[in-house]
């Protein structure tokens, strides 16, 4: 081999171990950039589930006060009936003991 062909392989090894090199370091980039995507992804899904969670949140407790205010609605009824049993009840006791 003469000095020339020495020089060229040598250059090219060079140029090898250079892009071998330079594609670790890529590597070790785009790794890192991945990981941050994938990072920023994960972190707008947790806003996205906190925001449901809220959103569920608020409907159960408007939920709630509606069932309350059925129920309340329910009591008051159930109370008037009675009032107007006991009205109706007193009355026939008053014609009972007229006779």
């Amino acid at each position: 081999m003469n000095k020339i062909t020495k020089i060229i392989l040598w250059i090219l090894i060079a140029i090898i171990i250079g892009l071998i090199t330079y594609s670790v370091a890529i590597q070790d980039k785009v790794r890192a950039w991945n990981e941050l995507i994938q990072t920023k992804t994960r972190l707008d899904e947790l806003e996205d589930l906190i925001k449901e969670a809220q959103d569920n949140y608020a409907i159960a407790e408007r939920a709630k006060y509606e069932c309350i205010e059925s129920w309340d609605k329910e009591k008051e009824k159930a109370h008037d009936d009675a009032e107007k049993y006991r009205i109706e009840m007193k009355e026939l006791q008053g014609f009972l003991w007229d006779r």
